[in-house]
């Protein structure tokens, strides 16, 4: 009996594909604008975040099982 193998595969979270929303700039100083960059760099960090947590996903999604089949 020959084996052929089952490749089963999980779907990445849905959390995970979610935006990231774009910060608002609130205020009109130069400290404001700073804060803004600062928003902007969080937002940048969840979004490089996701992307490590979906290759982390997708690098254990498969299991592979071989199953007999009838000769």
């Amino acid at each position: 009996m020959a084996a052929v193998p089952l490749v089963i595969r999980e779907e990445v979270p849905a959390y995970l594909t979610e935006p990231t929303p774009a910060p608002v700039l609130a205020g009109d100083t130069n400290l404001d604008l700073v804060g803004h960059v600062f928003d902007w760099q969080a937002a940048l960090g969840a979004c490089n975040a996701d992307k490590a947590a979906i290759r982390a996903a997708a690098a254990v999604s498969y299991t592979h099982l071989t199953l007999p089949t009838k000769a």
